[in-house]
């Protein structure tokens, strides 16, 4: 009796297996809350004590996704956003140009097979998820107002169909924005 348990469960565990290696994860971010007015150049403006606890929040959120990549761009913000999760996770985080870097960086995380995270801003997160959806998620759809920083857009992409299809999916994480 144990053979015959044997021989089922396996195959149906390596069915389950192999379904899940089909799906990765792109989680989309906007950078926490920044300081305002800038005191410093808009590149160095860095986040307040809000968006310090909101990036500890993030962190939180996305532990156990099994993320294998992060980007960031060129904005402190945004890496002071990523630097709690790439922490926790050991991970070296990968520098985009923004804006003018967003169809490089949809084609760098088109060829990625690893869950990724994205912290990005109001300008580039509408293009990166039209880049990555194909257009089935016009970049006119994703509207992020100023004051809006708990947004987490979760674009899971199925490889196993073809041609590779994307899902979005809307969330937020930490505190609601105001």
């Amino acid at each position: 009796m144990k053979t015959l348990q044997y021989y089922f469960f396996v195959p149906v565990l390596l069915a389950l297996l192999s379904l899940s290696s089909c799906y990765n994860y792109y989680y989309i971010v906007r950078h926490a809350e920044k300081a305002t007015p800038p005191s410093n150049p808009d590149t160095q403006t860095p986040l307040t004590p809000a968006g310090r606890d909101r990036a500890e929040a993030l962190c939180d959120t996305l532990r156990s996704k099994n993320i294998g990549k992060i980007f960031e761009s060129q904005y402190v913000r945004t890496q002071q956003t990523a630097e709690p999760t790439q922490t926790a996770l050991g991970i070296t985080p990968v520098q985009y140009n923004n804006p003018a870097g967003t169809a490089d960086l949809v084609t760098q995380l088109r060829a990625t097979t690893s869950n990724v995270l994205v912290v990005g801003h109001t300008n580039n997160i509408p293009g990166i998820i039209e880049g990555l959806t194909g257009g089935a998620v016009p970049a006119a759809d994703i509207v992020i107002p100023d004051s809006d920083y708990d947004n987490l857009f979760v674009v899971r992409r199925n490889r196993c169909k073809n041609p590779d299809r994307y899902t979005l999916y809307r969330r937020t994480y930490g505190l609601p924005s105001p």
